[in-house]
């Protein structure tokens, strides 16, 4: 059995809008007044989904969404750190699919 691929990212949100408003909605890139977080994700045996990890250690909580065009980078991101194409798709940690968006 192969080992997993794991990918830990360093991922920004507003602390507020995570506490108080629509939730925690990370992005790849920082800007003012968005808080650090470390989020994981793993691959799935087949290659075919990236899950973000539970983990205590450091609680994170489950992503609720990925705004605008998060969802596509982050997958290329992911992708590319682990040196695979196969992938197409991204769930939180409750296994919710956050990208593609299903409307």
């Amino acid at each position: 059995m192969k080992n997993p691929i794991i990918i830990t990212l360093e991922m920004f949100h507003d602390p507020y809008e995570t506490d108080h408003g629509d939730g925690y909605y990370p992005h790849i890139i920082h800007s003012d007044g968005m808080a650090s977080t470390t989020v994981k994700f793993i691959l799935t045996p087949d290659h075919k989904s990236w899950l973000q990890m539970r983990y205590y250690e450091n609680y994170i909580r489950g992503i609720d969404g990925l705004d605008g065009d998060i969802g596509t980078e982050l997958l290329a991101l992911l992708n590319k750190q682990a040196n695979i194409t196969s992938a197409i798709d991204i769930y939180n940690s409750y296994g919710r699919i956050l990208y593609p968006k299903k409307i």
